[in-house]
């Protein structure tokens, strides 16, 4: 999923940094990826429409 090599690529601009510099500002963030993470995890608890916590 996504682009090849995107994250080798942008590495030399890429700086850590904490949330808290974040804060009283609006962010968007693409959960597409966690969405599709967890769905995969429970795959089968959801096609059975059991509960889970995964």
């Amino acid at each position: 999923m996504g682009i090849s090599g995107l994250l080798p690529l942008l590495k030399s601009v890429q700086k850590p940094c904490s949330l808290k510099k974040f804060a009283g500002r609006t962010i968007g963030v693409d959960a597409y990826g966690w969405l599709h993470r967890g769905t995969a995890a429970c795959a089968i608890e959801l096609a059975q429409d059991k509960p889970t916590t995964k």
